[in-house]
């Protein structure tokens, strides 16, 4: 992921071993809003759109900043969702 993202962005998450792993993503938002089990309702989110020419599906999600993803759907494709219910930290 761009450490500076912008909409409209386009890049590779993945390109290895070659005609295996080919996942793209383009940043759609910097904006985005989701409400989620963990922390309620998030704002100024991330939201990018990310496929695989290999798989028949396109997902959508979602970042908040200092926490990572908190939730993801399949937009074209499966019908999946996922939403972040919780972290964990560990004592180190």
């Amino acid at each position: 992921m761009p450490g500076d993202p912008k909409p409209g962005q386009a890049y590779r998450q993945e390109y290895y071993p070659p005609g295996q792993a080919l996942d793209e993503a383009r940043v759609l938002s910097l904006n985005g809003t989701t409400t989620v089990p963990y922390g309620g309702k998030h704002t100024g989110l991330l939201v990018t759109s990310e496929r695989s020419p290999l798989e028949p599906q396109t997902e959508q999600k979602y970042y908040a900043p200092g926490l990572g993803e908190v939730m993801e759907k399949v937009v074209k494709g499966h019908h999946e969702e996922f939403k972040l219910v919780g972290v964990t930290h560990s004592q180190g």
